[in-house]
């Protein structure tokens, strides 16, 4: 029987699985869950919550599956290809005041998406 020690912030779990040529392989999740500042705040860069959620290994819904909407897809799916990023919030409108339409933008690095 292997532990797992985790040694960060994050939330970890270790999945078993197997390569392509059929050798058993052990396949480690890590997930940080982070909130982002608000102007109030006076910082830009995301705060590691101190209590971090388990990984999600199956999808999470807003309701019902099959029913509603996905908040995030299940970390455990063999050949992800890399790392995937959540957002989920609510948008203020530039400087309080009311609009008809705006536009949300996150970056992470060098990746962003509106």
């Amino acid at each position: 029987m292997h532990t797992l020690e985790n040694l960060t912030d994050f939330a970890v779990a270790c999945r078993p699985s197997m390569s392509l040529d059929g050798r058993p392989l052990a396949v480690l999740i890590a997930a940080g869950t982070y909130t982002l500042p608000t102007p109030s705040t006076g910082t830009t860069a995301p705060i590691l919550l101190d209590d971090q959620p388990d990984v999600p290994l199956a999808p999470t819904h807003h309701g019902a599956p099959g029913h509603s909407s996905m908040i995030w897809e299940g970390q455990a799916i063999p050949g992800r290809p890399g790392t995937d990023i959540y957002v989920d919030g609510l948008a203020w409108a530039p400087r309080g005041r009311p609009v008809t339409s705006t536009t949300a933008a996150v970056r992470v690095g060098q990746v962003s998406r509106e």
